[in-house]
């Protein structure tokens, strides 16, 4: 299992300074992790997606990554054709891809977003492969919170 560490400098992003960006806003539990970075790959925004507590009836209660990284965007008006948005999941063994859902296919193509902004780490046997693909595959996601695609 790759940690974040690695994958975040494979991607020539500073682990400390990712670490002094999340300190205190992100718990270390499972979820859906994103950062939005410029070309310089300066990161401008670093946020995640979690499965809401027990008070929630459903977890689609819970804004999923790549929306939450449009909204974030338009909100802070970053514009969309500078920057990338890299999803990942982790948990305690490390970094897995993130593929988005129905939902989110939706949603990013209604607001005409090109589907190359949204990148996640490659897998080849289980093994980082130190590149990026887009997280943007197919239709044929269900809309789930656990954002991972099983090879079938």
């Amino acid at each position: 299992m790759t940690s974040l560490g690695e994958f975040l400098s494979s991607i020539n992003i500073n682990s400390n300074y990712y670490d002094t960006l999340t300190s205190g806003r992100q718990e270390n539990k499972p979820g859906v992790k994103y950062i939005i970075i410029n070309k310089k790959n300066t990161i401008l925004y670093v946020g995640e997606s979690r499965i809401l507590g027990e008070c929630h009836n459903r977890p689609l209660d819970a804004m999923h990554a790549e929306e939450d990284a449009i909204r974030k965007c338009w909100k802070m008006n970053i514009d969309i054709k500078n920057i990338r948005i890299i999803i990942w999941k982790e948990n305690t063994f490390g970094v897995k891809p993130a593929f988005s859902c129905n939902w989110c296919r939706k949603f990013i193509l209604k607001n005409k977003i090109p589907i190359k902004k949204f990148l996640t780490p490659e897998f080849t046997n289980d093994k980082y492969t130190g590149n990026l693909t887009t997280s943007v595959i197919s239709d044929n996601i269900p809309v789930v919170m656990c954002h991972t695609l099983k090879n079938t």
